[in-house]
């Protein structure tokens, strides 16, 4: 026999021998095996068959059987999924995939616990998981099971040769905002439980309810002393701080025996900013200013060397965020330091990002301990964004420099906007070695006949992001009027315009045009490619109206009209996971700060202008030197905006005082009324005078409440007003950390005393009024007393209080008498909307059972951006009870920052 022909005949048997392991799964659209599962399956396997029948399913039209061991067909194929396989030698999360002539093993590590807790095991799942994408060619897109999931058809699964035992590439796989059952399948999510004797994330931010009186040495020493409050910074280099955290781990340990505890350093969520000696003496020389990284290390290793003499396995967590996100320069770390680290700023990176940041994160990698991968992936708000690139850069840069875990806070769950880079985030997590390029082919390939264009569709915003890099941090420095930098996208609605000009849309909207051509025939591809355009119309509509928002000259009306369209088309045209409408929204961030409206009817208020007059009082000496007087030349003193922190404005940390001056004069339309000086945000405390004359005083009292510095404060002003209506208002703030200021727009509001009170009697309840109308036959009025009766089913009603104008700010005060025979619930909820009827809050008000006549009393802060106010009433009586009520009183007061002073003489 020639070797030629040797060759052909090896080649031949060792086909014989692979197609010869393979199973037959589905034949011509019909099911050849079935799904066998223990007698006593868990919940891991219980899902595992469910989402191999499932896919198989979709893929094929076929149905398998799902079985247990003794009601298993012998004719058939066997898939046999977790312990129904045998026990395997596998570690919690790893799994095996294995076949043979008539068998498929997928089994794994898996633990028991809730599915919805990410510390119990899915090895099996995971095994399914990776059988479907491999033999299925199953993609995970985004989280929606019709469209988000791609599968193909296919008329026969025959399994390939597996034997094949795979271990996760990460100790833990955590995204934050993603539900956990799509990140099982996306990224396998996986997590090993790490505790601490307090909280997780930032460690320190109770220990000033804790530790403020007994150990203010704990917290940073600021220029005006320590600054033992909620959220600041810890005086790391205290050996007693750091006994204090071994002394409260080594009580969790023995409260816990036998169960591992670790220790979390975790700075609070802001700046190292303690200047006491010993932290500095921390610093190494010539570390660039405000640079507290060195110092930090120190403190982590500080700890664990503390630790460790008491169990050298401990592990000590700590972040690298902020102004100590730099790698160690004169110390090594062990690896039982786990370090997350922080990288900044966002993406897209800029020249400066891109050369620095990879570089330190080789540093850290170097430095001898462990890391996690923490970043903060926010950014983007609903525009078009593919920062791709940049991302498996730092991630790749993170892996290379032995990376243990992963932790993501965010991402935005904007699909439609963010496709490639949210696809590759996840996949990433399973196939770390793959390259940039295959991953994205993976999710173009989801677009069937339009992948072409889909690529060409998301390469044009790729290529866009790249160019602009350097603008897109520029431009939040110079028009977020909240933050100086972009902030992980935050306030990107004050500035998205300016980033996304109409201009560059419809060159996005042909390529997006052509895939919907291509894809016309292949329903399930058109729909993907309707849920990207679908998200390229709302990111245009938002930027338009932005820009709307962002100019002073818009009307009310203007902006009430663009706002109609946003939610019209959002309720109308936007699929869900096409843009992540909740993180638009939250507190604080993009267009629940960006597109806002006056509360107050400009009628009845004094938009108080945007530049004021500044003098910084470092010696304290402003009030000595009259600088609260009418009489006072203020010529020289400078210009500053009061929409923004005095740190945005060139002015340094370490003032403390600060005096604002403004003068003007009250229209004549005004005289009389009372009015309302409405300061938009005070950083921290300040005192008042109008004319000369102390008109009140406010003191950041952190115990009371923690964020005063950024909310509303309002001062009844009206006495201090004279006939002629001119005043002068200064404002001395005082400020001992962080940014500060007057950072936020004031107004003078005026009011009439009958638009702040309402009585609630027969007329309110009239036939013709709504209010009425809403209770139906649940309402009664008879003898002075409004009757609420029971029914078969819950009802509801609602009192319309149209009467109480300009609730905003105010202190809403609830007066009445009731009497009742109740078992059941009877609710009152009060409600709260903007004037574009924007729900904002919901206050449920439960009424205390009682048979005599009781009075109630009830005070709830309006919030500030409140234009209107209701009252819904949720009666869950039966038809044998009923209420009553009397003396019915609703009346608004202003919410005073403080009592008037008594008076400075001119």
């Amino acid at each position: 026999m020639s070797v030629k022909m040797f060759f052909k005949l090896i080649c031949f048997q060792a086909l014989l021998s692979f197609t010869a392991h393979g199973l037959v799964i589905v034949e011509n659209g019909s099911a050849r095996a079935q799904i066998i599962i223990p007698e006593n399956a868990n919940p891991v396997e219980v899902l595992a068959a469910k989402e191999m029948k499932n896919f198989v399913g979709r893929a094929t039209g076929a149905e398998l059987p799902v079985v247990t061991p003794g009601t298993a067909s012998p004719e058939k194929g066997k898939i046999l999924i977790g312990r129904a396989a045998g026990k395997q030698s596998v570690a919690p999360n790893s799994f095996i995939i294995k076949s043979a002539p008539k068998e498929l093993i997928l089994a794994g590590g898996d633990t028991s616990g809730s599915l919805n807790d990410a510390k119990t095991a899915t090895g099996t799942l995971f095994a399914v998981y990776e059988f479907l994408e491999k033999e299925l060619g199953v993609l995970w897109l985004w989280p929606d099971e019709q469209y988000g999931v791609a599968v193909r058809r296919k008329d026969r699964i025959e399994t390939a040769d597996y034997e094949r035992k795979i271990d996760p590439p990460f100790e833990n796989v955590r995204i934050r905002k993603l539900p956990l059952a799509w990140t099982r399948r996306s990224a396998r999510a996986c997590s090993t439980e790490v505790r601490f004797p307090g909280r997780s994330g930032h460690a320190f931010v109770d220990w000033a309810a804790r530790y403020a009186k007994t150990n203010p040495d704990f917290f940073a020493l600021a220029k005006s002393g320590r600054n033992a409050r909620p959220g600041s910074s810890m005086c790391v280099a205290n050996p007693a701080f750091q006994d204090e955290i071994i002394r409260l781990w080594v009580e969790a340990r023995n409260k816990n025996p036998g169960v591992r505890i670790d220790i979390n350093c975790c700075e609070n969520d802001t700046s190292g900013a303690c200047i006491c000696e010993r932290c500095k003496a921390w610093d190494p020389p010539g570390a660039p200013e405000g640079d507290v990284s060195e110092r930090y290390a120190k403190f982590y290793n500080a700890v664990y060397e503390k630790a460790k003499r008491i169990d050298p396995s401990v592990r000590v967590y700590g972040y690298a965020y902020k102004n100590y996100v730099n790698a160690p320069e004169t110390i090594r770390l062990p690896q039982n330091i786990m370090i997350s680290i922080v990288p900044s700023p966002s993406f897209p990176y800029n020249r400066k990002a891109r050369k620095e940041i990879p570089g330190n994160i080789g540093k850290w990698g170097k430095s001898g301990c462990s890391l996690i991968y923490r970043p903060n992936l926010l950014d983007g708000y609903a525009m078009p964004e593919d920062i791709s690139i940049d991302y498996y850069t730092e991630f790749q840069v993170m892996r290379n420099a032995r990376m243990r875990s992963i932790d993501i806070d965010g991402p935005n769950l904007s699909f439609a906007t963010q496709g490639p880079f949210l696809y590759i985030l996840q996949r990433l997590l399973v196939k770390p070695d793959a390259s940039l390029e295959e991953l994205k082919n993976e999710y173009y390939s989801a677009f069937g006949p339009a992948a072409g264009h889909v690529r060409d569709y998301w390469e044009y915003w790729n290529r866009y992001a790249l160019d602009n890099a350097e603008l897109f941090h520029e431009v939040p420095k110079k028009y977020n009027p909240l933050r100086h930098s972009m902030f992980f996208g935050f306030h990107y609605a004050f500035y998205a315009h300016r980033l996304f000009p109409e201009e560059v849309f419809p060159p996005a909207e042909k390529f997006l045009d052509e895939a919907r051509k291509a894809a016309k025939d292949s329903p399930d591809d058109l729909k993907r490619v309707e849920f990207l355009k679908a998200g390229l119309d709302h990111a245009r509509l938002c930027a338009a109206t932005c820009a709307i928002f962002a100019d002073e000259k818009s009307t009310t009306q203007q902006r009430l009209d663009a706002l109609a369209k946003v939610r019209a088309f959002r309720a109308q045209s936007l699929p869900r996971w096409a843009a992540w409408l909740e993180g638009f929204v939250m507190n604080g961030r993009n267009e629940q700060v960006a597109w806002t409206f006056s509360a107050f009817d400009p009628n009845t208020m004094i938009e108080l202008p945007v530049e004021w007059k500044l003098a910084l009082d470092p010696q304290n000496s402003g009030e000595r030197l009259g600088y609260s007087r009418t009489s006072f030349d203020d010529s020289s003193w400078q210009r500053i905006k009061t929409d923004r922190f005095l740190e945005y404005q060139g002015i340094k940390d370490g003032y403390i005082n600060a005096w604002y001056r403004l003068s003007l004069t009250i229209p004549e339309k005004y005289i009389g009324k009372r009015a309302i000086l409405h300061l938009g945000a005070v950083d921290e405390s300040c005192s008042l005078w109008i004319n000369g004359e102390m008109a009140g005083k406010f003191t950041f009292d952190p115990a009371v409440n923690p964020d005063s510095w950024k909310n509303p404060m309002e001062f009844d002003i009206t006495e201090f007003i004279p006939e002629n209506g001119k005043i002068t208002i200064a404002l001395k703030v005082i400020n001992n950390q962080g940014r500060g200021g007057l950072w936020r727009p004031s107004q003078i509001r005026f009011f009439n005393e009958d638009d702040m009170k309402i009585l609630i009697d027969a007329k309110t309840f009239s036939p013709e009024d709504r209010s009425a109308r809403t209770f139906g036959k649940q309402l009664s009025y008879v003898d002075g007393m409004i009757r609420i009766s029971g029914a078969a089913k819950k009802t509801f009603g609602r009192i319309y209080l149209d009467k109480l104008k300009k609730p905003g700010g105010k202190k809403l005060e609830i007066t009445f008498d009731y009497r009742d025979s109740r078992k059941h619930s009877l609710e009152f909820v009060v409600l709260e909307q903007d004037i574009s009827k924007k729900p904002l809050r919901h206050t449920p008000i439960k009424l205390p059972f009682s048979k005599e006549w009781k009075t109630f009393r009830k005070s709830i802060e309006v919030l500030p951006e409140t234009g209107r106010l209701d009252i819904a009433v949720n009666n869950n009586m039966k038809p044998e009870e009923f209420a009553e009520f009397k003396k019915i009183f609703l009346e608004l007061s202003p919410q005073l920052a403080a009592p008037r002073r008594e008076t400075e003489n001119q």
